[in-house]
């Protein structure tokens, strides 16, 4: 989990005062439950990663192999 600087310089992290560091993850963390199941509701019904890379030099050309790798992968579990 990620701070922003101004939630960083918001928090107050003193001994006294640990228990912010813990309110802010619960507070939080409803959100990432949520992204975390909408993730797995993607991945049961669309089994497919598709991962394209991108190459640049000075002299950028569809000539250079590089320049158009695609990957797809599958997962062995999702095939029938």
């Amino acid at each position: 989990m990620a701070l922003r600087d101004e939630e960083f310089r918001s928090l107050d992290l003193s001994p006294n005062k640990s228990l912010n560091m813990r309110s802010y993850g619960r507070k939080n963390s409803a959100q990432s439950v949520y992204e975390l199941d909408i993730n797995k509701k993607i991945e049961n019904h669309l089994p497919i990663t598709i991962t394209t890379s991108d190459y640049l030099n000075s002299f950028p050309s569809l000539s250079d192999a590089r320049a158009r790798i695609v990957t797809l992968q599958v997962k062995l579990s999702s095939l029938k």
